[in-house]
């Protein structure tokens, strides 16, 4: 894999090269590989590799890959961009428990030393995936790469992330995203217990509820029993319809009260 460089970076295509990158995603998406990276993807892919001076087909064969809006890099393509600016890689250990690289890079005074290790990715909640389990001493010489290359020689990578990188990020932020949204639920639901809790004590302190003697507990007491829901149910339906119950209790009163109690 090589990497061609550029002069033109800074801008974006237009006229005739702008229309043939339209022109050229197009065609791409109708294949079924390209279909899943979508027409947006393909687009962001040949542009970033425009900027980065990398051939596109090589970017969009495994070099560089679209997630959620942002571009991902290849550990390979990392590697690469870096060594390619008269830098070096040295790996200095390399285990399933620690990855250790030296980096020397042109226009630093001294090497630089980066390591990463399995207590690191334990900590970052990484060591659970199929990938980590299989290939530990693989996963440890990417994220020792991509995290020491950002600290070390950003404008190399053109500070990119590498595409694992950006997975997990976006499937922490779903899952912290579902966790306050849950958080968010429950004290709503909190709040709603509270509110109801207050309705049905102030409805049963206007109707007299408190009272063994109260007429209104007696129909209460009959809806219950003909609705099939709990008195304490039937009470909150009430209080929260409590114009409905006015009507119907009245009606009720005057089907099953004499006339003269009434008055």
């Amino acid at each position: 894999m090589t990497v061609q460089t550029t002069n033109k970076t800074t801008l974006l295509p237009v006229g005739e090269e702008g229309n043939f990158i339209l022109q050229w995603a197009e065609e791409l998406f109708k294949t079924p590989y390209y279909q899943k990276l979508g027409k947006g993807g393909i687009l962001a892919i040949i542009l970033t590799a425009r900027e980065m001076g990398v051939p596109a087909m090589q970017a969009l064969n495994g070099a560089l890959y679209p997630v959620n809006g942002k571009i991902g890099i290849s550990a390979q393509l990392m590697q690469i961009l870096i060594e390619s600016n008269e830098n070096q890689i040295n790996i200095i250990e390399s285990t399933k428990s620690t990855c250790t690289l030296e980096f020397i890079i042109k226009n630093k005074k001294n090497p630089v030393k980066w390591t990463y290790t399995i207590e690191d990715a334990q900590l970052a909640k990484l060591t659970g995936k199929d990938n980590w389990r299989q290939y530990p001493r693989d996963m440890l010489f990417c994220r020792c790469l991509a995290s020491g290359a950002r600290k070390i020689c950003p404008s190399a990578i053109f500070g990119l992330y590498l595409k694992e990188e950006l997975e997990d990020i976006t499937s922490k932020t779903k899952v912290s995203s579902y966790t306050e949204n849950e958080t968010v639920k429950q004290e709503d639901h909190k709040k709603k217990e509270s509110d109801d809790k207050e309705l049905i004590e102030e409805f049963a302190n206007r109707h007299n509820l408190y009272s063994v003697e109260a007429k209104e507990i007696e129909y209460l007491e009959e809806c219950s029993k003909n609705s099939g829901l709990t008195y304490e149910k039937t009470v909150a339906f009430a209080a929260k319809n409590e114009d409905h119950f006015v009507k119907s209790y009245s009606k009720w009163l005057n089907k099953n009260e004499p006339e003269e109690k009434q008055n």
